[in-house]
């Protein structure tokens, strides 16, 4: 049972003055609401009069702290892609630069050329592979599409 549904026993005199919030515990009490705490006295106020405005305040404050911390994330990644930008121009420029200078002074510049475009030899044999196997499947195929029509 509830503190202040307990039947009132003798005070001492020293405690003859009931607290506001006590009074008001049992005054709710006897009114039907028996399960109220102390902490849930501030519900029964009146909302603010400045309700709509600390809303306002809040939206624009929340939308302030995700915006700033956005902020904050795009100025690295902005530097990060111009200096990527930079590099890959510049990485690019000098390999073919690299590339010409040190391909033109040998002897087989059109071997080596032929060499650096050519395919891995692996995916050239299983592009092989795979052609024939679609090959003979495709034959397969063929060969019983005849033997259905012929049945």
């Amino acid at each position: 049972m509830p503190p202040y549904l307990v039947p009132e026993r003798p005070r001492p005199p020293y405690s003859s003055v009931e607290t506001p919030e006590a009074k008001a515990l049992r005054s709710l009490a006897e009114a039907g609401y028996p399960n109220i705490r102390v902490s849930d006295l501030a519900r029964l106020l009146p909302p603010d009069s400045f309700e709509e405005e600390l809303v306002v305040m809040a939206d624009v404050r929340a939308y302030y702290h995700v915006a700033y911390k956005r902020v904050i994330d795009h100025i690295p990644l902005t530097i990060e892609h111009g200096l990527h930008h930079a590099l890959a121009k510049q990485l690019s420029q000098s390999l073919i630069t690299s590339l010409l200078t040190d391909v033109a002074s040998g002897p087989n510049f059109s071997e080596r050329m032929n060499e650096l475009v050519s395919e891995d030899p692996s995916i050239t044999q299983k592009r092989t592979m795979l052609s024939t196997r679609k090959k003979r499947l495709s034959d397969i195929r063929r060969r019983l599409t005849t033997f259905s029509n012929s049945a």
